[in-house]
């Protein structure tokens, strides 16, 4: 009596399946694995002038949505202007930024005027009455050679 042949399958294409299968089935799972790593973000410091930044130029990688502190000081003999950039308080020496995004940030310093010269104006009412001096006399402004 002869033995009926039965179906055979190629090693190689039953591998290949295999192989595919698994691949597919990984896939969803490669999803939920990105799901739990935290998303980081590029935050690049960049100074123009002598000062510092409690973050050293170059670039940092923070992770997303955290509020990074950022602190500018001028070296002796200049001064903090302002930050470029992304930041909350861009006039202000501390300020923060939001990492919702790769960020490029710049502390600005200029040097100081030894010419310039500031004084104190008292102002004293006697009697009834008040002063109300005029907005742009109580300004003042720093001017570049």
């Amino acid at each position: 009596m002869k033995q009926k042949e039965g179906n055979t399958v190629n090693p190689r294409v039953l591998f290949f399946l295999l192989l595919l299968g698994l691949m597919l089935g990984l896939s969803g799972c490669l999803d939920e694995i990105e799901d739990i790593l935290p998303t980081t973000y590029t935050l690049t410091v960049e100074v123009d002038g002598l000062g510092t930044v409690d973050h050293p130029p170059g670039s940092h990688d923070k992770d997303e949505d955290s509020m990074v502190s950022l602190v500018a000081e001028p070296d002796p003999g200049w001064e903090f202007v302002d930050w470029i950039g992304d930041v909350n308080s861009p006039k202000q020496k501390e300020t923060t930024v939001l990492m919702d995004g790769d960020k490029t940030v710049k502390a600005v310093f200029a040097e100081e005027d030894p010419d310039e010269v500031e004084y104190t104006l008292t102002i004293e009412v006697e009697g009834e009455g008040q002063v109300i001096p005029a907005l742009e006399n109580i300004l003042t402004r720093k001017t570049r050679r």
